[in-house]
């Protein structure tokens, strides 16, 4: 195995509107030749999840729901591991957040057809994204929380040991000791358990749902991102001088270079 493990995020890094787009593949490659695993942390599900894993022919665990449930690989099929809250704790919270700006919209309540038209998913993929099992993504009226509600909604949140996220189209209620980064120390733990206690990380994100990630591994790669609108990173990560899937691609050769 590679001394080296890295994780990404995969809407704005790999992917565009859910299209793994060429330079993306080029850089999956560059891994390929070097033997260098990659695992994919997203707000994603399962399903979504494992589906993308079969068309990048990737073999490793699955960090799915911002952390919140994590799968290994078996000789049939998957473990899942719960490291989250259920949903339905979630679901509590969501009218506490109303309190502060209206209405929202949670991934369950839209319609197929009206997540397909937001997110650009097809309709396959949209009813994958909607089959959640630790996690609760929604929108705003006006799709923007304003820094002064961010604000009365983290201190309403920090209460009940919750933080709220933007990941790029979906806000996220997230435990404040979960995230992806929590995801990622499980597996490096479980790695190196397996197989190496030496073995170093590396991940790439471009939201501020990816920060807890990048703060949980040795070399973290932030790729600039127009649509960056709540929080911009202040740790001391790599940022990229490309954006999206250009910005995934230098990430991934200066991450060969560290090997």
């Amino acid at each position: 195995m590679s001394s080296i493990i890295v994780f990404s995020d995969y809407d704005g890094t790999i992917a565009e509107n859910g299209s793994v787009q060429p330079k993306a593949k080029e850089a999956l490659q560059l891994l390929r030749k070097c033997g260098i695993p990659l695992i994919i942390a997203s707000s994603k599900t399962f399903d979504e999840l494992t589906e993308i894993y079969r068309e990048l022919h990737l073999h490793g665990p699955i960090i799915f729901e911002n952390g919140s449930g994590v799968a290994v690989p078996t000789t049939t099929g998957y473990d899942v591991y719960q490291l989250g809250v259920s949903i339905d704790e979630i679901q509590k919270l969501i009218p506490l957040v109303e309190t502060v700006v209206g209405k929202i919209q949670t991934i369950l309540d839209m319609e197929v057809d009206r997540l397909c038209e937001y997110s650009g998913l097809t309709r396959k993929q949209a009813i994958a994204a909607k089959n959640r099992k630790f996690s609760l993504p929604f929108i705003v009226k006006g799709g923007i929380i304003t820094r002064k509600q961010n604000e009365k909604i983290s201190a309403i949140l920090a209460r009940h040991k919750f933080t709220l996220r933007w990941g790029g189209k979906f806000y996220h209620l997230v435990p404040t000791q979960g995230g992806k980064g929590n995801g990622i120390r499980w597996v490096m733990n479980f790695f190196r358990l397996q197989k190496d206690a030496l073995l170093r990380s590396a991940a790439i994100g471009n939201s501020e749902n990816d920060f807890d990630m990048l703060d949980a591994v040795d070399y973290p790669f932030f790729i600039k991102n127009k649509r960056l609108h709540a929080n911009s990173p202040t740790a001391t990560y790599t940022v990229t001088r490309e954006f999206d899937v250009e910005g995934f691609y230098e990430a991934v050769e200066k991450i060969i270079m560290c090997v």
